[in-house]
């Protein structure tokens, strides 16, 4: 299972963009922030789903595919 703390800093729709940081269980952190655009070629997801779609994507970069993630929100 990998572990992943989310600090989302700003979402939709109080604000145009969605602002957040990942911590991954090896230490390694990695912020994001996606305009509106960027939010609207994941169709429709919710924010979890977005979170959770750069998480793995980070998994599969470093070639350790997670099958189990779990996504702790702060």
């Amino acid at each position: 299972m990998c572990t992943v703390k989310a600090i989302i800093f700003s979402c939709p729709p109080n604000e145009d963009y969605l602002e957040f940081r990942l911590i991954f269980d090896d230490g390694y952190e990695k912020y994001y922030k996606l305009d509106q655009y960027e939010i609207k070629a994941f169709r429709g997801e919710n924010i979890r789903d977005i979170i959770e779609h750069h998480a793995k994507e980070y998994y599969e970069h470093i070639c350790q595919p997670c099958e189990t993630l779990k996504i702790i929100f702060f």
